[in-house]
């Protein structure tokens, strides 16, 4: 549980929607890069190497404890615009609810 009581972020949502980052983006891995030092450092966001805005870490929106529905990159929920993100063969478990 987090300081929230929430259980943890899923490993397997730490990954940005495709629909909204494009593997094939030229700054793809320094931005993945940029994700994974600010999960790492617990923190709720961090700044885009491409384009120097703020975006939300995954951690920091399923802290929010729900979805928000404006399409953010990183949202871990499957309502909404994460819906599109279950695929077959996605490993993301069901529910909206982080707690």
């Amino acid at each position: 549980m987090n300081r929230r009581g929430r259980r943890p972020l899923p490993a397997a949502r730490h990954l940005p929607l495709r629909q909204r980052l494009s593997p094939e983006h030229p700054r793809y891995l320094d931005i993945l890069a940029a994700h994974d030092r600010a999960l790492a450092a617990g923190e709720h966001g961090y700044l885009d190497p491409s384009t120097g805005a703020f975006v939300f870490t995954a951690l920091g929106l399923w802290e929010r404890g729900h979805c928000c529905d404006t399409g953010c990159r990183h949202c871990p929920y499957r309502s909404g615009p994460r819906a599109a993100r279950d695929e077959p063969g996605s490993d993301v478990e069901g529910g909206d609810d982080p707690g």
